[in-house]
């Protein structure tokens, strides 16, 4: 009873923040979530509705899986679109961008199929919550590099801290062994701590009109004139 109580609400906060990130970059030219653990996110979704042990268990982790779907689609759109505002210094990455992103894509799918034949099924749960501390750390570095809040909220990383806290929970539940699950989730929270700081910092004025400035500067009437 405890084991389903702990998945239902780990699915329900999961789906939550699947759904924002849909939101985010469904509405903006660009991604809301770091490549990386997209796609990460996405080969462990893939893996943990491949080894359910219920038909609860099943569904939801394909529910998962299709968000992931659709928000990989609309990234790799706003990746393409002409006003999209990432990888600006990296062009060769844009013309590039299905390659690497399958190959981001199949290190993680190798990475724990590797973990799984090795370890087995209990690898699956320490990669998830070792994917907490990997997406704190990549939150942390997108913010930093967009010097800005945007595509960015901080029930994404609320969510994540929840899902990792009933992870931990469930792991224990099921495998009976905690020590090193709890390690991996304190060196996590004090990163998301960080984020949430940088992200308020970023919300500044300041940074706000930085962010709204034209790309190219704007010639005045007076400066036509003259010229």
């Amino acid at each position: 009873m405890l084991e389903d109580m702990a998945f239902l609400s780990l699915f329900l906060e999961w789906t939550i923040g699947h759904l924002h990130l849909i939101q985010l970059t469904w509405e903006s030219s660009s991604y809301a979530m770091p490549l990386g653990s997209l796609y990460f996110v996405f080969a462990w979704n893939i893996f943990k509705t491949v080894y359910s042990h219920s038909p609860l268990s099943f569904v939801f982790g394909a529910i998962w899986t299709c968000c992931d779907l659709v928000i990989i689609y609309l990234t790799i759109r706003n990746l393409r679109r002409p006003d999209n505002p990432d990888f600006l210094t990296s062009p060769s990455f844009k013309q590039h961008l299905i390659p690497i992103l399958a190959m981001i894509f199949l290190f993680w799918v190798t990475s724990i199929l590797i973990a799984i034949s090795q370890f087995g099924e209990v690898s699956l749960y320490w990669a998830g919550v070792f994917l907490s501390f990997f997406m704190s750390v990549s939150f942390i570095l997108m913010g930093l590099s967009r010097r800005s809040s945007r595509q960015q909220h901080e029930h994404i990383i609320l969510s994540k801290v929840a899902v990792s806290a009933l992870l931990v929970w469930y792991s224990a539940m099921r495998f009976d062994n905690l020590y090193m699950a709890l390690n991996i989730f304190y060196l996590s929270i004090p990163l998301d701590v960080v984020y949430l700081v940088v992200l308020e910092w970023f919300k500044e004025p300041r940074f706000k009109e930085v962010l709204s400035a034209p790309a190219s500067p704007v010639e005045t009437k007076e400066q036509a004139s003259s010229a």
